[in-house]
């Protein structure tokens, strides 16, 4: 009798440790989803910010001026932010003449990767914010990175911020979660 009474209640306690266990993951995944999403949308925030200033400086000087101002913007939040201007084939956007073309110019230690000269072909004229990789030695790693189009021109903004040990600490500090470990799926 000790056994008929025993094994069903070790398993209902088993189920509900287990139950919790699922629970715990599943909100604290979502605790740090959510917390790079909010970084997600503040580098794309910057990035349209940084397009809309350039296209009223009007002069070399002065986009510079708005490259090192953005990018000190999200340098006091993350370490490794970075900003600069790449070139396309292509144009987006209605052609205006109040902005000449622009040489590459980049704000920012780019020391997660070299900073981009050429947009990628993927790159639609909407543009592109989100979770990108890249590789440093050997090792995939992840960067928040958000281009945004200058307006009838073929050149793009290009925001990134390294998710580093600045991300996981900002990650972890807010909510509780940890972001112990990045996978790329596809």
């Amino acid at each position: 009798y000790i056994f008929m009474g025993f094994v069903p209640a070790l398993l209902i306690i088993t189920f509900f440790l287990v139950a919790g266990l699922l629970l715990f993951i599943n909100i604290s995944g979502y605790l740090v989803r959510e917390q790079l999403q909010q970084i997600v949308d503040q580098v794309g925030f910057v990035a349209q910010s940084a397009a809309d200033g350039i296209l009223r400086a009007r002069d070399a000087d002065r986009v510079r001026n708005v490259l090192e101002a953005r990018v000190a913007t999200l340098s006091s939040r993350y370490a490794g932010a970075s900003i600069g201007i790449a070139s396309s084939m292509k144009k987006c956007g209605q052609t205006s003449d109040a902005l000449p073309a622009l040489d590459p110019l980049f704000a920012g230690p780019w020391r997660h990767a070299p900073p981009p000269r050429a947009v990628p072909a993927w790159i639609s004229c909407d543009g592109y914010i989100g979770i990108t990789t890249y590789i440093d030695g050997g090792r995939e790693f992840a960067t928040v990175r958000a281009a945004v189009w200058l307006s009838g021109t073929s050149q793009v903004v290009v925001v990134d911020v390294p998710v580093d040990g600045d991300i996981a600490r900002a990650i972890r500090d807010r909510p509780g979660a940890a972001l112990e470990g990045l996978s790329v799926s596809s």
